[in-house]
């Protein structure tokens, strides 16, 4: 492979002893798909797991969103050595970062987006846990050199864990600035933190009564069971059960449902199918009489899981299935070794899962700015990007005031 888009290939840089480097290639889409085997396996040793980093959810994604063309991505190759276990010539994938590159401010000046779209909730690059500082020390020198974006942004970086901290660490060393905006926190279930009596110390006994209630009358409607589908075939079927479900509701009525586009639906099965290969998807769900009354589709490395989408059967809302749902996914996830840590993947402040789940994990976006434009310029895109938000805001306040009348 060989830089594209305007970008540059960097040196190696020499690590660890004189028989490897890492080295920073930038590519193209069609040079992240030819390596779509290291690419997997980087996704399953990440400092900072990303389940929407991973090849068989963000391939599909982006060729059914249709933002695949706009896509740049920069590997950071480990060259030399003679077992790193690659089977390709010596060279072994320790990071990744996908981004779409454009121009704002009304500078010429380009930043790069780590990328997120409207079915991710994390931006966070792929780094080897194996050698991390030297791999990302290698990524950030690539940020600061001619050809790489000016600036580039991580929307919704997790703001506690290794790679955040790794790289406000390494971020001066490299002369990138760093800035912090949009912080806030998301509903997880850290089970390794959570103990055996965390339900009933998370939710009120009036509340789980009322639960309790709700569950029994629903059962006395029709056979009440509750299911986890995990293995591909069967999630083959209940992937199509989940996006008839959803379409069933209020979102079918208003021809926002994934099923109402073909290449949605088709990206939606692709995602999930890919997943299950390697089992890193799950379907948990409520039925009445066979029939799904409320379901979620979770995504997973290793022991970190996302909730991706969630859908209930609104004929029976009254019994609140979906909350009924995530009370089931919470004691099942409280007895699965090994523990698990699960995002709610649910904007702050949702009315249920946040009465359910009481730990929360911080995010921020982060923006890093190379020092090519000196200490003024870095200042000056800090300023930039602070007023471009503060407009955006103005902008989506006075657009939901319009449209409330």
């Amino acid at each position: 492979m060989t830089a594209r888009g305007g970008d540059t290939t960097l040196p190696p840089r020499r690590t660890g002893t004189a028989a490897s480097a890492l080295e920073a290639e930038a590519v193209d889409w069609h040079g992240l798909k030819t390596i779509a085997g290291p690419w997997k396996a980087l996704a399953g040793r990440a400092l900072e797991p990303n389940v929407y980093a991973d090849p068989d959810f963000m391939i599909p994604a982006l060729e059914g969103l249709g933002l695949a063309d706009r896509v740049r991505g920069v590997c950071i190759w480990r060259t030399g050595g003679s077992d790193n276990g690659t089977g390709d010539g010596g060279r072994r994938l320790e990071g990744l970062m996908v981004f779409t590159r454009s121009y704002r401010w009304g500078l010429p000046l380009s930043v790069g987006d780590g990328l997120m779209h409207a079915y991710s909730t994390s931006s966070a690059p792929l780094i080897s846990a194996d050698d991390a500082e030297d791999v990302l020390r290698c990524l950030l020198a690539w940020l600061g050199a001619a050809g790489a974006p000016f600036a580039m942004m991580f929307p919704q970086l997790p703001g506690d864990g290794p790679l955040f901290e790794l790289i406000g660490a390494l971020a001066d060393e490299t002369g990138l600035a760093v800035s912090l905006t949009g912080r806030h926190e998301r509903a997880v279930l850290d089970v390794s933190a959570a103990g055996p009596d965390y339900l009933t110390q998370a939710v009120k006994s009036k509340t789980r009564s009322k639960y309790r209630r709700l569950r029994k009358r629903l059962g006395e409607t029709g056979v009440l069971v509750d299911a986890c589908v995990d293995d591909p075939g069967g999630l083959a079927a209940a992937v199509q059960a989940f996006l008839k479900l959803e379409a069933a509701g209020w979102k079918g009525r208003q021809g926002t449902a994934m099923a109402a586009e073909p290449a949605t639906a088709a990206m939606i099965e692709r995602i999930v199918t890919g997943l299950a290969a390697s089992g890193q998807c799950r379907i948990e769900m409520i039925e009445l009489d066979d029939a799904p009354v409320s379901m979620m589709v979770s995504l997973g490395v290793g022991d970190r899981w996302w909730i991706w989408k969630i859908a209930y059967d609104e004929a029976h809302a009254k019994m609140s299935p979906g909350v009924l749902l995530a009370l089931h996914l919470t004691e099942a996830a409280l007895k699965r070794q090994p523990a698990e840590f699960i995002d709610s993947c649910a904007a702050p402040g949702h009315p249920m899962i946040e009465r359910i789940w009481t730990q929360r994990r911080p995010f921020a976006d982060m923006l890093l700015v190379s020092l090519r434009h000196g200490r003024a310029g870095q200042a000056l895109a800090i300023r930039l990007e602070a007023a471009r938000r503060k407009l955006r805001g103005l902008a989506k306040a006075l657009r939901d005031r319009l449209r409330g009348g």
